[in-house]
């Protein structure tokens, strides 16, 4: 039988903070000290902020809300159900194997590494092929 976990301490602290919140800040990390920011009187308002966020500066990252007390304490605010999935990323060795099991030969495509993991692109047929 399982034994439910004990929750931390931190996240009773901030799931109380966020229960107490008066307003909620969106912040989404652009770049280098750069972020796209807002605030909202309710979570619903917020997450539909943060996914408005979201959809202006597509660059892969999910905004954050933190609650914010009348005391001035903010606590993150996660589960946030109307974003989108995380990107998800896979190894070299998987990319090559999601090639071949699409049917491509390995000199028709090219792994490229990213920020996000490796990229498969099918590369234009070579001129070889054709001569």
């Amino acid at each position: 039988m399982a034994r439910a976990r004990k929750p931390h301490p931190a996240d009773v602290a901030n799931a109380n903070v966020a229960a107490s919140a008066v307003r909620f800040k969106i912040a989404l990390f652009l770049g280098i000290g750069r972020y796209a920011t807002d605030i909202a009187e309710t979570l619903d308002e917020a997450r539909s902020k943060a996914a408005g966020l979201a959809a202006m500066h597509r660059n892969g990252r999910r905004p954050l809300i933190y609650g914010v007390t009348a005391d001035g304490r903010s606590g993150l605010v996660t589960g946030t159900p109307n974003m989108e999935d995380p990107m998800k990323t896979y190894s070299k060795f998987n990319a090559q194997r999601a090639a071949k099991a699409a049917g491509h030969e390995p000199d028709e495509i090219e792994i490229a590494k990213t920020k996000q993991g490796f990229h498969m692109a099918r590369e234009a047929v070579r001129a070889s092929r054709w001569a």
